[in-house]
């Protein structure tokens, strides 16, 4: 699903919602397309390619710019703020860092013992620790606590075997400039 939402993604442009592999598939794919490769794809995407183009997704007039997939998911340049006042990493995280009633949204963002270490993808564990993508995917910290109770175990719906990525080099390239702030390092380091 998410090579064909990469496939398709100038007709309209995508974006994802809790779809942190969706950076990782854009990536290997970058990756990929300049050692003229194409990933093996199954029946599915086949299935959901000819259907696009039933539809007319492919048709010049439709096309705009590939949006390049954001590095933000919870707890890492996203917050979510709920009526009540208090701060979640997001709104699929039902986990507070307190209230903004009696602390700075800035202060609890910045701070927290919740979203620090959120930040720091080296204290992923599991398969999601393991894994070559974790700074610029990190899996869902959402889908994590719900099967675990815990926000830096692994995404239990991560399919990516850690590792198998053949071009390590030209990723670890890619990669360097998206790396999380250490925790308690000033903005703009």
């Amino acid at each position: 699903m998410l090579h064909f939402l990469h496939d398709c993604g100038t007709a309209p442009a995508t974006k994802t919602t809790e779809g942190h592999h969706f950076r990782r598939v854009a990536l290997q794919r970058r990756i990929l397309d300049a050692h003229g490769e194409r990933p093996r794809l199954g029946p599915l995407y086949g299935r959901l390619m000819a259907r696009a183009a039933e539809l007319g997704l492919f048709r010049g007039e439709r096309r705009t710019a590939r949006r390049p997939p954001m590095d933000v998911s919870s707890g890492r340049g996203f917050v979510f703020v709920s009526h009540t006042g208090e701060v979640h990493p997001s709104g699929f995280l039902p986990v507070s860092a307190g209230n903004v009633r009696g602390r700075p949204l800035t202060e609890i963002y910045r701070d927290s013992a919740l979203f620090t270490p959120l930040r720091d993808p080296s204290l992923l564990r599991g398969s999601c620790g393991a894994c070559e993508f974790k700074a610029v995917c990190g899996g869902s910290r959402s889908r994590a606590y719900g099967f675990t109770g815990d926000v830096l175990e692994s995404d239990p719906y991560c399919a990516y075997e850690p590792g198998s990525f053949p071009y390590r080099d030209e990723l670890r390239s890619l990669t360097e400039s998206t790396r999380c702030r250490p925790p308690g390092a000033p903005y703009g380091a």
